[in-house]
């Protein structure tokens, strides 16, 4: 197989399916490692034309909507988890700094 008369995306495509039975921080590296290499394919174009490529690609491919809705349900409930410390965190944080005032006292 010559790689080099791949597709961009059957070369991604095919980095992407090695990652099966490698640990998260494998497929982390290995995701840093393919975004690295988009970037290097699309370094000489312009931000014109990056932005008509991803034009073309959201329609012949478009991300789910929402864009959560391929999640895994594990992996959904633990980002909806941290969200949710995040968001009773920023609470205390507020009822500690406000003292009870509000925007108008």
């Amino acid at each position: 197989m010559d790689v080099f008369a791949q597709s961009e995306f059957e070369a991604t495509k095919r980095d992407a399916f090695s990652s099966e039975g490698k640990t998260p921080d494998e497929r982390i590296a290995m995701f840093l490692d393919l975004m690295k290499a988009i970037e290097a394919i699309q370094a000489h174009l312009t931000p014109e034309e990056r932005a008509r490529r991803q034009r073309i690609a959201d329609q012949l491919d478009p991300r789910p909507d929402p864009w959560w809705r391929n999640f895994r349900k594990e992996a959904l409930a633990e980002y909806q988890r941290q969200t949710a410390d995040a968001q009773n965190e920023l609470k205390l944080l507020m009822s500690k700094y406000s003292d009870g005032k509000t925007i108008d006292s």
